[in-house]
């Protein structure tokens, strides 16, 4: 996850993976909730490194909440935090059991979910096997909606009760999928002509580095297949004749990546280094060399304040209002999390019906999201969004500096 981000100046019944849940009434394709008390649920890593930008998501989905008012009809919005995360940072075992819990909840209407890179893949097979909606503020990952060669089977691999129930997650933040033609069109501005790909060997990383392999002759750059992170790896990439490395992965294992860039540059001083959100994280940038610095390139999904649309702007004056802070980075995409799951709630013939707050989400379309923090979007058919918005920055002194929006 991108620890250390800037702010945007900015009778309970228990359900099991693949198994259909006997809360309320169920049958084959759908889950009644019982009561007039609608309950959504949040999970994000509340404690260790990135506490301070997942607060800020939660304080901002409250807010959300707050502002739209807890009543549809006559049933009533209730929201619960949990919390995903030890003193190391998101722990999947932690995930896997919150939405465990959520699913035995019987007035549970929606999960909005996790916002580091693949997350969600320990999430999704339980909530889908309970025809549950989930949301992700943040999670990026590409196997989760589509298909990739780095996770077998993707996506339907995460859905395993679609028989049933079909896909029952979206995301309001774009997919790496279009993050990696992002990175492409920033290469190709900067005269990038041939590019050298090392990937991390994890579902994440593996999954845009091989996005920008595909895409990369159309935006007439050269692309090596991905290969892995390794000793001496620099001096390969030095002697490829490569004008730029893009890294597909995280910022840990600690000084994982910063080794793989200070060594690249240091062999060859011209090259330029790009990496996805993964990367964005303060410790990162500040473990850099100064010719690593010079050279850094990273990317992650947001708006510059400049770049913000109206509700966008509206967002960060109430926020600063409620909390007396500049919201995160991130936190307007748990905002819009929050709006996507009330208008869904709002738009569904029924929201007390499971499938039916499902397909209420899957129907966004500019119309009923106008008034989103994001701006007006639509949510495809599998779940995500065609809102694109990037912010990229250079490192300087150590920190991270927004030079494009």
């Amino acid at each position: 996850m991108r620890i250390g981000n800037r702010v945007l100046t900015g009778a309970a019944c228990v359900a099991l993976v693949g198994a259909l849940s006997a809360c309320g009434t169920t049958t084959a394709t759908t889950t009644t909730i019982a009561g007039t008390t609608l309950t959504i649920y949040s999970s994000l890593p509340l404690q260790g490194p990135e506490s301070a930008e997942a607060t800020s998501v939660l304080d901002a989905e409250r807010l959300a909440l707050a502002q739209a008012g807890t009543k549809i009809g006559r049933d009533t919005i209730d929201f619960v935090s949990l919390n995903d995360a030890n003193t190391a940072g998101w722990s999947p075992k932690l995930i896997a059991a919150n939405s465990r819990t959520v699913i035995k909840r019987k007035n549970a209407v929606a999960y909005i979910g996790e916002i580091d890179p693949n997350a969600s893949a320990q999430s999704i097979p339980i909530t889908n096997a309970d025809d549950l909606l989930q949301v992700s503020p943040y999670d990026t990952a590409i196997g989760l909606t589509q298909a990739s060669k780095a996770v077998p089977q993707s996506p339907d691999f995460y859905y395993q009760s679609r028989s049933s129930y079909g896909r029952t997650f979206g995301r309001v933040v774009p997919s790496d999928a279009s993050q990696a033609k992002a990175q492409l069109k920033e290469m190709s501005s900067l005269g990038v002509k041939k590019l050298f790909i090392v990937q991390d060997g994890k579902p994440y990383g593996d999954a845009i580095a091989l996005a920008v392999e595909h895409d990369a002759s159309g935006y007439g750059i050269t692309a090596s297949a991905p290969v892995r992170s390794s000793a001496g790896l620099a001096q390969k990439i030095a002697a490829s004749g490569a004008d730029a490395l893009f890294y597909g992965g995280v910022a840990s294992p600690p000084a994982a990546a910063d080794q793989l860039f200070n060594g690249a540059v240091a062999a060859d001083p011209q090259l330029k280094l790009f990496g996805p959100g993964g990367l964005y994280s303060g410790p990162f940038a500040a473990q850099l060399s100064p010719g690593a610095q010079r050279a850094t390139y990273l990317s992650e999904p947001g708006f510059t304040p400049h770049d913000l649309p109206a509700a966008g702007r509206a967002f960060v004056t109430a926020f600063k209002a409620a909390y007396h802070q500049t919201p995160w980075t991130q936190a307007i995409f748990g905002y819009a999390a929050m709006q996507a799951v009330l208008a869904a709630l709002h738009g569904a013939a029924s929201p007390n019906i499971r499938s039916e707050d499902v397909a209420a989400f899957f129907e966004t379309t500019p119309r009923t999201s106008a008034g989103s923090a994001l701006g007006p979007y639509a949510i495809d058919k599998d779940g995500d969004t065609s809102l694109a918005p990037y912010i990229f920055s250079r490192v300087k002194a150590g920190k991270l500096v927004a030079f494009k929006g």
